[in-house]
């Protein structure tokens, strides 16, 4: 008898500590008793692994202007369009323009200009031709083949345009979006602070 009720007691007591709880009860539980997580602003440079707690939106175009994406010559893509090996075509180089702010310089029929990786072209240019692939000889470059509009060109918010959404709330920060935010001329940024958890063992399974 005794060990009847024991075991009815203990059955009892089995049901009380591991009884189910419906998902949705749990979560109401945690709204209630836990407390929403502070907003802190950081240091892009230092926020990898957080949660972002804004949506990020770009701040202008990016890139600004149309850039050159190798080291060669810029041109009018139709002044060589109907150059070949058999038909070359002579470009004038233009003097004493700075190969990254070639922006400044107004590109003329027949010329071309120096450019470098990652900078501005000329206006009107909209082609840049490596120089590996052109003969230089005296003032000129000699080319042999036609080459196609934005031809190694990076165009102007091909990234990023002004106002657009570029990172959503509540995306985890990696190494990537730390070079975003630096790109678009973030130096610190909203995230959530991350929480302090605590684990109580009991029993001796663990």
């Amino acid at each position: 008898m005794v060990c009847v009720l024991l075991e009815h007691y203990f059955d009892g007591y089995k049901r009380k500590l591991y009884t189910h709880v419906d998902l949705d009860k749990l979560y109401s539980l945690f709204k209630k008793h836990v407390k929403p997580i502070e907003k802190i602003k950081i240091d892009v440079r230092k926020s990898i692994g957080y949660i972002i707690a804004e949506d990020v939106y770009a701040k202008y175009d990016r890139p600004l202007k149309n850039i050159s994406h190798v080291d060669g010559f810029a041109v009018r893509s139709d002044d060589v369009f109907n150059a070949s090996q058999f038909s070359t075509i002579k470009l004038k180089i233009v003097k004493n323009i700075d190969p990254r702010k070639a922006d400044t310089y107004i590109l003329g029929r027949g010329e071309t200009v120096f450019v470098e990786t990652g900078y501005p072209i000329p206006v009107n240019a909209d082609a840049v031709i490596p120089v590996e692939n052109v003969e230089v000889k005296d003032e000129y470059i000699i080319v042999d083949k036609p080459v196609y509009r934005y031809y190694q060109v990076f165009l102007k918010a091909t990234d990023f345009k002004q106002g657009e959404l570029v990172i959503p709330k509540g995306t985890r920060i990696t190494p990537l979006h730390v070079k975003i935010l630096m790109d678009l001329g973030y130096s610190e940024v909203f995230v959530y602070r991350k929480p302090r958890i605590s684990i109580l063992n009991i029993g001796s399974e663990l």
